[in-house]
C-alpha cells in the first residue's frame, strides 16, 4: 500500500511538471508571437511627416487615401492620376465619391493646417492643443501606410477606424477628425476650396482649389497672390484709361 501511495505521487508530480511546462511553453510562444508582431507593426507604419491626404469614399466597400506630398511644393496646375488607385479599391463611379484633403505640420514652431471645403471657410484653429487634435488622426490615417511620398495609396475598408468614411464623415469615436475639427468632404466631379490654417486663431487663408475630373485626375489651382491681383488691376485700370482717353484731332 506505501508503495502504491509512493508511486501515485510520483506520478501526479511528473504531470504537474508536464502541466506547468507545457503552460510555459504556450506563455514563451504567446509572448514571441506577440513581440514579433509588433515588430511588423513597427516597421511598416509609417511616421507621420506632414504631407497631405487626399480621401475618397463610396461609404461601403473600399476607400482610397492617396498622398499628394508636401503643402509646400503644391504648384498650379499640378495633378495626380487616380485611375490605379480608384481600379484597386473597385469603384465603379467616382462620379458619386465624397472626397476631400487634409493634413498638418509643425514648421519651427509654427502648426500649420490644411483643408478644403465645399466653398465656406472652415473653423480657425485656436492654439495648439487644438491643434493637437487634429495632429492625432491625421496621424491615424497615416499610420495605415508603409511608405509615405507622393504618389502612395491605401484602400482601407469604409468601415475601418481609420478609413476615409469613419474618419471625416461618420465615426463616432471622439478622436476622430470629423468629430475633433469638421468634414472636408465635397461630392462629385467638383472643385473643392483648399485653405491653410495657423493655430493662433487667425482666420484661414485661400490657397486656390483642387478639382476631380471624369478622368481620375486631381488637379490644384492656385489663387494669384496679392501681388499678381495688384498688377492685373493696374493694367486693367490703365487699359480703361487709354480706351477713354480721347483723340487729338489734327488742325
Amino acid at each position: 500500500m506505501t508503495r502504491f501511495n509512493s508511486e501515485t505521487k510520483t506520478l501526479a508530480l511528473e504531470i504537474r511538471k508536464k502541466k506547468t511546462n507545457t503552460m510555459k511553453n504556450h506563455s514563451t510562444r504567446f509572448l514571441a508571437a506577440a513581440a514579433a508582431l509588433a515588430v511588423v507593426t513597427s516597421a511598416t507604419a509609417a511616421t507621420y511627416n506632414g504631407d497631405l491626404f487626399v480621401g475618397f469614399t463610396a461609404q461601403s466597400g473600399n476607400d482610397v487615401i492617396f498622398d499628394l506630398g508636401q503643402a509646400a511644393t503644391l504648384y498650379s496646375g499640378q495633378n495626380w492620376d487616380l485611375s490605379a488607385a480608384f481600379t484597386a479599391a473597385g469603384f465603379a463611379s467616382p462620379g458619386s465619391l465624397k472626397w476631400g484633403i487634409l493634413g498638418d505640420k509643425n514648421v519651427a514652431g509654427v502648426h500649420f493646417a490644411w483643408s478644403t471645403t465645399g466653398g465656406a471657410t472652415p473653423l480657425t484653429i485656436p492654439n495648439t492643443p487644438v491643434w493637437g487634435t487634429l495632429d492625432t488622426p491625421t496621424r491615424s490615417i497615416a499610420s495605415q501606410f508603409s511608405l509615405l511620398g507622393s504618389g502612395q495609396y491605401v484602400t482601407p475598408l469604409a468601415s475601418f477606424d481609420n478609413s476615409w468614411n469613419q474618419q471625416t464623415i461618420v465615426g463616432t469615436l471622439t478622436t476622430q477628425y470629423h468629430n475633433t475639427y469638421e468634414n472636408p468632404n465635397v461630392v462629385g466631379f467638383t472643385s473643392a476650396s483648399f485653405y491653410s490654417l495657423v493655430a493662433d486663431d487667425s482666420a484661414p487663408t485661400l490657397q486656390g482649389t483642387f478639382s476631380l475630373s471624369a478622368n481620375n485626375l486631381v488637379t490644384f489651382t492656385a489663387v494669384p497672390e496679392p501681388g499678381s491681383l495688384a498688377f492685373l488691376g493696374l493694367g486693367l485700370g490703365m487699359a480703361i484709361l487709354a480706351f477713354r482717353r480721347p483723340s487729338v484731332r489734327n488742325v
